[in-house]
């Protein structure tokens, strides 16, 4: 079997990570489970660990692993796992205790976490402890579920606005933590020296020490005490005129309680003789009638519910009964020869003067014993609130919260003072008192361990290249957390960890030293700053502000007002003077904005009434006009509040709207005729080009009649009308198109006709094929006769090539060009030169100028008299010729 287990290994301590992997996630062998521990610290792989890790699934394995494993990614899963089990309430976790302590441990965003996710609350009361972030501890004080809690976070939040916020979020949902909140917020306000709130808090003494003044004075005491200790923290900052009110009623107060304190005096003294009267075994009753009369006397002269008063009205009752008694023996001994009549009416009325002493004294004592139920139920109380605070610090004990045991331990401490020396005693007490004693010492050890570590984190903060601010941050953070722990372990425990605090002062010195050169070009960037912001304020401060625009104003309240958010960048002893008298500027420009905006509002208002006096005119057209100046004078009143604007506007607009209302009949009579005639127009339009596609000999006649129907129409539409003309103008051209083309006729006839011949004499096509074209072309007119010559030898003709002839053409071409005023090729521009001059001359000379027709006839025949055209160049001069006769058909009349 140990050959087959050394051959054959268990998957889990396979090579193979994959499969190593596997095995450790899914196998439940025995020995697999055993060794799962060992795995997820020592195996090679990442992989493997995790899953050895998430197999476990253990506090203390998470925790160990989230610092000391090699890799990052197991350490961040880790530690998720372990602040996930650290906030839960998953089976295996270890006591409250050490949980708490090591919250130390865990970064202020892990802190956040457990304060807010937790499900102990004592372990989430610790965190808050640690929590530093203002808007977590103000949202936890306002709305986290449990009162405690909420409570811890507010003893948390010093900042007077935050805790102003605080007060007003819970004003409906915790009463409690409002009132605490608002009362921080106004002690706050009031040890800044806020004017408002000292008035306001030295109001409401005044009232408070006024109110004593109908209560009973055995009611005055605590009260008196409690107002005292509120008035001294005023500690001469309250007005004159409620220091003097307060002062008067206090001396009033003041001086009834030492009335009674003499009052006081006098019952004792009254009591010691009574005592010293009742003692005697014969007094003198001459002596004691007159110490009851003078203690009857004191006792209807008492103003004051004290208790020295009762205790002589007994012993004034005993004092009574003796002296009834001591008359009754008198009376015996001296009456014993008076007759049995008198002997019975004098026993008679002794009997009732003792019976009524009797009842006084009865009376007396049942007062006695009243009182003495009275002080055993308020022990009975005392006690039984003893075993709650007993119970209840047994309870946190068991749980580990030694904050909480020793608050509770110091109400135990104030409740025995209440109770009698034998009612002090309790078992339970003594042994809760040993195991907070136990406890504490734990504590004092903890305390030093965490000591060691902060410690050893202040000594690794070189090594580590934070950036300055985090290291005086970690440092910052660091001493607080000391300075708490020497809080928890006392004075005495703390003496004890001087070596330590030694230890890590100079740590701390030690990490902070280089970073000092940081802080000191940061304090020259803060004093620039400082200096860059104090001379904007000055510069403003100095400022006309009453003849400044508003635009200007606004320009210059952004600046203060980003200067007043950039005050983090100075230096933070001075941000409070800058920031107030930023806030002051910022004041006097929104004083000067809001009259500004007044001034605006008014003349808006006479706007408004103006309108409103020319929408109830008669005459809307001249309404019209006028409003429209009014919007222009409302447009350059400028802006003000823009609420206000807006309902001005509103208000403005509407009388508007019902000015421009009235014009709308007119305006939609207008629009309607207007689209009348624009329908009438556009069948016009339809019509006249029907009539231009028509092109029949009537055509005149029917434009007259629609250039009639349209000069009838009262249209003012711009675009139809440019549609009509337009019209017009194509028909007007489609007349001159077809005049010229009947105007032209005989040349289009001559130029195919001369094209047919050119065809058949370069052999493009044959002669007998283009006869029958011939004949169906149109007559040429004039030209026909040398256009049918030409025809008719066109299969015996040839091309003169001759150099005469040549020149003769592109004389011809030249003049051709010249006529069709087109340009000439570069060869023949001497041509064209000498064309010009020759026609210039002949101008200046007198000559007869011909027509245009009748230069281009004479040219056209011209060129069909030369015959046919040479081969070598046909293209050429068929192109140029063909151009130049097009370009001037299309210039004749």
């Amino acid at each position: 079997m140990k050959l087959a287990r050394f051959l054959f290994k268990p998957r889990w301590q396979s090579k193979d990570v994959a499969t190593r992997r596997g095995a450790v996630a899914e196998l439940n062998d025995a020995e697999l489970v055993a060794a799962l521990p060992t795995i997820a610290r020592n195996d090679a792989d990442a992989g493997v660990r995790l899953a050895a890790l998430r197999r476990l699934n253990h506090y203390e394995a998470w925790r160990e692993r989230s610092t000391a494993d090699p890799d990052s990614s197991v350490r961040d899963t880790a530690r998720a796992a372990y602040v996930a089990m650290l906030t839960g309430s998953s089976a295996g976790l270890p006591p409250l205790e050490r949980r708490i302590a090591e919250l130390d441990t865990l970064s202020g965003e892990e802190i956040e976490r457990v304060a807010t996710q937790g499900s102990d609350p004592a372990l989430r009361s610790a965190a808050l402890e640690r929590a530093t972030r203002p808007s977590l501890l103000a949202d936890v004080a306002a709305n986290d579920a449990d009162p405690k809690l909420r409570l811890v976070a507010l003893s948390r939040i010093s900042d007077i606005d935050a805790l102003a916020r605080v007060a007003e979020r819970t004003r409906k949902t915790d009463k409690v933590v409002s009132r605490l909140a608002r009362d921080r917020a106004e002690a706050a306000r009031i040890a800044a020296g806020d004017a408002g709130a000292i008035e306001q808090r030295a109001r409401q003494l005044c009232e408070r020490i006024d109110a004593l003044l109908s209560r009973p004075r055995s009611e005055r005491a605590g009260e008196l005490a409690a107002i005292d200790e509120a008035w001294t923290v005023l500690a001469g900052k309250a007005p004159r005129q409620f220091a003097e009110r307060f002062e008067s009623t206090r001396s009033f107060l003041r001086s009834d309680t030492e009335e009674a304190a003499a009052e006081r005096g006098r019952l004792r003294a009254l009591r010691t003789r009574l005592d010293e009267a009742l003692a005697t075994a014969q007094p003198d009753t001459g002596s004691l009638e007159a110490l009851a009369r003078d203690a009857a006397e004191a006792i209807a002269q008492s103003r004051h519910e004290l208790p020295e008063r009762e205790r002589v009205e007994v012993l004034l009752v005993q004092l009574t009964q003796r002296l009834a008694q001591h008359a009754v023996r008198t009376r015996e001994a001296a009456e014993n020869a008076v007759a049995q009549a008198q002997e019975a009416e004098t026993r008679r009325e002794a009997t009732l003067e003792a019976l009524a002493a009797q009842a006084r004294f009865d009376a007396a004592i049942e007062r006695a014993q009243a009182d003495k139920e009275k002080q055993r139920e308020q022990h009975q109380a005392l006690r039984r609130d003893l075993d709650n605070l007993v119970i209840e610090l047994e309870s946190q004990l068991e749980a580990g919260d030694l904050a909480h045991a020793l608050q509770t331990h110091a109400r135990i401490a104030n409740l025995l003072e209440g109770l009698p020396a034998l009612a002090r005693h309790d078992k339970r007490l003594l042994n809760a008192e040993a195991r907070l004693a136990e406890l504490k010492r734990w504590q004092r050890w903890s305390g030093n361990e965490r000591r060691k570590q902060l410690c050893e984190a202040i000594e690794a903060l070189p090594g580590l290249g934070l950036h300055p601010d985090a290291v005086a941050t970690r440092v910052r953070e660091a001493r607080a957390e000391w300075q708490q722990l020497d809080a928890l372990d006392g004075d005495a425990d703390a003496r004890g960890s001087l070596g330590l605090g030694r230890r890590f002062q100079a740590l701390c010195s030690q990490a902070l030293k280089p970073a000092q050169g940081y802080f000191a070009k940061r304090d020259e960037l803060r004093k620039s700053n400082q200096e860059t912001i104090e001379a904007l304020v000055v510069a403003a401060e100095a400022e006309d502000l009453a003849a400044a625009a508003p635009a200007a104003l606004n320009k210059q309240r952004r600046t203060i007002a980003d200067a007043l958010r950039a005050l983090d960048g100075i230096d933070p002893r001075a941000r409070k003077t800058i920031a107030q008298r930023l806030k002051d500027l910022l004041a006097r420009i929104d004083a000067h904005l809001d009259q500004q905006a007044a001034e605006v509002e008014g003349a808006k208002r006479r706007l408004i009434a103006e309108a409103e006096r020319l929408a109830a005119s008669a005459d809307a057209a001249a309404a019209a006009r006028d409003v429209r100046d009014l919007q222009a004078r409302w447009k350059a009143a400028g802006n003000g509040r823009r609420r206000t604007d807006e309902a001005q506007w509103k208000i403005f607009r509407g009388h508007c709207d019902a000015i421009f209302a009235r014009l709308d009949t007119a305006r939609r009579e207008r629009d309607d005729a207007d689209a009348a005639a624009r329908a009438q127009g556009e069948a016009l339009i339809d019509e006249l080009t029907q009539l231009a596609e028509s092109a029949t000999d009537g055509q005149p006649a029917a434009r007259r009649e629609l250039e009639q129907r349209w000069s009838a129409l009262d249209l003012r539409d711009r675009e139809v009308q440019r549609r009509w003309q337009q019209q017009l103008d194509a028909i007007d051209a489609q007349r001159e198109r077809a005049q010229r083309r009947r105007r032209n006729a005989a040349f289009d006839a001559a130029l195919v006709r001369l094209g047919l011949c050119e065809a058949v004499e370069l052999g493009q096509r044959d002669a007998e094929q283009v006869r029958g074209e011939w004949a169906a072309s149109d007559s040429a007119g004039s030209l026909d006769a040398a256009l049918q010559q030409r025809f008719d030898h066109v299969a015996t003709a040839a091309a003169d090539t001759s150099a005469e002839a040549l020149d003769a053409r592109r004389d011809l071409l030249v003049a051709l060009e010249f006529l069709g005023t087109v340009e000439t090729p570069a060869e023949d521009k001497a041509r064209r030169m000498d064309l010009q001059i020759a026609r210039l001359s002949q101008h200046m000379s007198g000559g007869g100028a011909r027509s245009a027709r009748d230069e281009f006839t004479a040219l056209l025949a011209r060129w069909i008299a030369f015959g046919p055209l040479p081969a070598a160049d046909s293209a050429i001069w068929q192109g140029r010729f063909r151009r130049a006769a097009e370009a001037v058909l299309a210039q004749l009349d």
